[in-house]
């Protein structure tokens, strides 16, 4: 079983979080493949930002909640 690189981050609170982030190699290969199959997976793009550091969790959150709601089936 592989473990993804040991990650350090600030919290909301300026504290430092450390810990093994699951599924870091494989978060931007499925975000990679999804867009190549113009398949949206807005949770996984979003997974993928924060562990390669280009975006915050509480950033990808809030683009999470603000997609419009919309059938399962669509």
């Amino acid at each position: 079983h592989r473990q993804g690189p040991e990650r350090h981050q600030a919290g909301d609170d300026g504290s430092c979080l450390r810990g093994v982030v699951e599924g870091a190699f494989t978060a931007g290969i499925a975000a990679s493949l999804a867009a190549r199959s113009a398949i949206d997976m807005p949770i996984i793009q979003a997974v993928a930002s924060i562990v390669d550091g280009k975006s915050s969790p509480r950033t990808e959150i809030a683009r999470l909640l603000a997609r419009p709601l919309r059938a399962e089936t669509e």
